[in-house]
């Protein structure tokens, strides 16, 4: 399963790992370099890749499907701005407009997803899932 972390956590893991220095994937599709004190709990982050060089991905719990369709009807101002994934809880997953049909739950495997088609009926209620595109991970949270 893929782990989603607050700053805190993801700044205590990174320090047990002897890293103190991290990139951010920018829409722009290149990185932003920081260091590790810019983590902060009022964001989570998923580890998109973990060596040579930590690469990091913003992500964000919505409410509901609806913001999360209002978030991304929103045009992007910014392509230097960080990458957003955004987190739902199962059963708004089961209201997002954005699926069709059939879901696909993905995989992450280092530094790409694996998936398979599932039906709504089979996506657990109180689990969270990190979007993807229109793809969804099933994630444990690290808060």
């Amino acid at each position: 399963m893929t782990t989603v972390y607050s700053g805190d956590k993801l700044k205590t893991y990174l320090l047990q790992k002897d890293i103190n220095k991290i990139k951010f994937e920018l829409y722009n599709l290149t990185t932003k370099e920081e260091n590790i004190d810019s983590l902060t709990n009022e964001n989570m982050y998923f580890l998109a890749k973990k060596a040579p060089e930590p690469v990091l991905v913003q992500c964000k719990l919505f409410k509901s499907a609806k913001e999360v369709e209002e978030y991304r009807n929103k045009p992007l101002s910014d392509y230097e701005q960080v990458i957003l994934y955004e987190i739902l809880k199962g059963k708004e997953i089961d209201k997002y407009n954005g699926f069709y049909g059939q879901l696909e739950l993905a995989k992450f495997y280092g530094n790409r997803f694996d998936g398979q088609e599932i039906k709504k009926e089979d996506i657990e209620e109180n689990a969270f899932y990190m979007m993807v595109e229109d793809s969804v991970l099933k994630i444990d949270l690290e808060l």
